[in-house]
């Protein structure tokens, strides 16, 4: 299983565009083979600040992922968005901890 993290700061007056935006191509990403998780989270500190948790089944549906027009459609349409550059982390997880 693949883990990806994103954190975004955005410019304050994008946080809803961002957030509606977000909605949209999310509804076609749950949709993609390997998808088991896909969510965005706002800082209870900053509503300008954004967490987007990804979970694939492997890499190669993340790198299919990474290949979708939904994707490439929203990177270019919330790149002025940003007040700095998105910060990316990617683990491979060999096995989840359940409680």
């Amino acid at each position: 299983m693949i883990q990806v993290i994103v954190f975004y700061t955005l410019k304050e007056a994008f946080t809803g565009l961002f957030a509606e935006a977000f909605k949209t191509s999310a509804s076609l990403v749950h949709k993609e083979d390997g998808c088991l998780q896909y969510a965005l989270f706002v800082s209870p500190y900053t509503a300008t600040s954004f967490c987007l948790i990804e979970k694939w089944q492997s890499q190669a549906a993340l790198d299919q992922h990474l290949n979708t027009k939904n994707l490439s459609d929203f990177r270019v349409q919330s790149e002025p968005w940003f007040a700095e550059r998105p910060i990316i982390e990617i683990k491979s997880i060999a096995h989840e901890r359940i409680a």
